[in-house]
């Protein structure tokens, strides 16, 4: 079996000894002792009564002999000596001696009979000790609640801080997603207003042509209809020349117009 021997009062510290039959104190003393540790001895501890067990004596026969109580028993390493008289009975049959409990008091099995009540300062002192050992339990008990608050809170924090930097990461991806479509956009509009500036640009020529070609349409029209009006005169001076002289006098400055006029139209024409 494993026993389990604390190596301090406060029950914090303890080494767990691999145990038979023919293990003694001695043996269990030198699993827990620390090197150079000489006055060292095993204790025997049972509700607030502590004996001191001799070297040669086996805990896995004191054990045997609590029978249903051995859960009850607790071992100790007292860094110290042992105070054992010199004449106490050796062996594992010490215990009964030791503890002085009542067999019908108790339950217990036979093993107790016969050993008398304790007296009262033992019991003062076996409930000092116990009131000692609880108190020392109970600021065990406190402090292990508070670290294990402290760690739940620990763990809380530790959680809450995962959720907000994945939150904060998932906006952050948002935010990127939306600058690259807003950059996209600018760009996209940034093309549209070049367009349009061309078409402007487009528009504003075609304008200038339109009326310019308006402006020569005009004058194209102005000058058809004075070429019409001259070749009338000059059909008109052909069918004339028959007519009396007098009136050849007359015409001839108004033919010299015409000729003149007609040259005019023609060199216009050559140069639109």
């Amino acid at each position: 079996i494993i026993l389990r021997v604390f190596l301090d009062a406060t029950e914090q510290h303890f080494s767990e000894v691999p145990l038979t039959p023919a293990s003694t104190s001695a043996d269990v003393i030198e699993c827990c002792r620390e090197a150079g540790e000489a006055q060292c001895h095993l204790a025997e501890l049972w509700r607030g009564c502590e004996r001191p067990l001799a070297d040669e004596e086996r805990p896995f026969e004191i054990l045997q002999q609590w029978g249903a109580h051995r859960d009850e028993v607790k071992f100790f390493l007292r860094h110290h000596a042992s105070n054992i008289p010199a004449d106490a009975p050796h062996g594992n049959h010490n215990a009964l001696s030791f503890f002085r409990v009542s067999h019908n008091a108790l339950g217990l099995r036979p093993l107790f009979d016969g050993v008398g009540d304790l007296t009262l300062a033992e019991l003062q002192e076996m409930a000092a000790r116990q009131q000692h050992q609880i108190q020392s339990q109970q600021h065990v008990l406190v402090a292990k609640e508070q670290r294990l608050k402290f760690m739940q809170q620990q763990e809380r924090r530790h959680q809450q801080l995962a959720g907000e930097n994945e939150r904060v990461r998932r906006l952050r991806e948002r935010v990127a997603m939306q600058e690259a479509k807003l950059g996209k956009l600018r760009a996209m509009k940034g093309r549209v207003s070049d367009e349009q500036g061309a078409h402007a640009s487009l528009t504003s020529e075609l304008d200038a042509i339109k009326s310019l070609f308006s402006q020569k349409e005009e004058e194209l029209n102005v000058a058809v209809s004075r070429v019409e009006g001259l070749t009338k005169q000059l059909e008109e001076l052909r069918k004339g020349s028959t007519v009396a002289k007098d009136n050849r006098n007359s015409a001839d400055p108004a033919s010299q117009t015409s000729s003149s006029d007609l040259d005019k139209l023609r060199q216009e024409l050559q140069v639109s």
